[in-house]
């Protein structure tokens, strides 16, 4: 009898569709995810505090009905939600998730956080959909987990349900026309869960002869490497690549 795929627990925001067009395109066959929504307002704005501390606040409740179906592992995809309140907070949200429904959480900066380590990213140069002070706290927060941002572009999106309607290949461009500050850094990451990025990563690697790092692409890596689910065939970029698809703590 043929083994259903590990199931993988998905909290979204309900302005996002991308996290789910992500996963259904690059996920490997040995995983299935479960998506659960957390509200947002039509009228939100990206990285409003009042907005992601809802997201945040709502994520245990949202995951319970996600274990109750079988999920090994929760991942919590908003990059700003688990970054906004500075060093520490995505460990500490995934902790919340945990200690409310018994499995494993991971948060989308902590798994940028660690595909920058994998891929040894110290400095890295940003794009994102967000203002400037979310965008200022975002470099504050990678600093201090040790990579620099010493430059970004912003399409500085007003609402939260308009970050999908940028193209992809607008995002190329503008990543493209920064080519100066890339060529000072090690990589280049793609801020956000509603921007179409990972789909255009092995592209702009190949102009750039740079990692390329996005929250999307990040986080499903990060989920598949805890859940020990070889991820190697990913067409997603160097990450995917970087012989580090197996988390070695839990291979140990």
């Amino acid at each position: 009898m043929q083994t259903l795929p590990t199931r993988i627990g998905v909290l979204v925001p309900s302005l996002d569709p991308v996290v789910e067009h992500d996963f259904q395109r690059f996920l490997p066959a040995a995983a299935s995810f479960h998506i659960a929504r957390l509200d947002q307002p039509a009228s939100s704005t990206p990285a409003n505090d009042e907005s992601l501390t809802r997201m945040c606040n709502l994520a245990p409740e949202r995951a319970r009905p996600l274990v109750d179906l079988g999920a090994e592992l929760i991942m919590f995809c908003c990059t700003s939600a688990s970054f906004f309140k500075g060093f520490g907070w995505d460990r500490e949200l995934a902790a919340r998730i945990e200690e409310a429904v018994g499995v494993p959480a991971l948060t989308t900066s902590s798994a940028v956080a660690e595909a920058f380590a994998v891929l040894g990213i110290r400095r890295a140069f940003m794009a994102t959909p967000y203002p400037r002070s979310i965008n200022e706290r975002e470099q504050a927060f990678f600093n201090a987990h040790g990579v620099e941002i010493p430059a970004f572009t912003a399409f500085q999106c007003e609402h939260s349900r308009d970050i999908d309607k940028v193209p992809p290949g607008a995002i190329v461009e503008r990543v493209l026309a920064h080519r100066a500050e890339i060529d000072e850094c090690d990589g280049v990451f793609v801020s956000c869960t509603a921007l179409r990025a990972m789909e255009v990563v092995e592209h702009l690697e190949a102009e750039l002869d740079r990692p390329v790092v996005t929250s999307n692409a990040s986080a499903l890596w990060a989920a598949l490497r805890r859940l020990d689910i070889d991820g190697t065939g990913v067409p997603a970029g160097r990450l995917y690549r970087s012989g580090a698809a197996v988390d070695p703590a839990r291979a140990a």
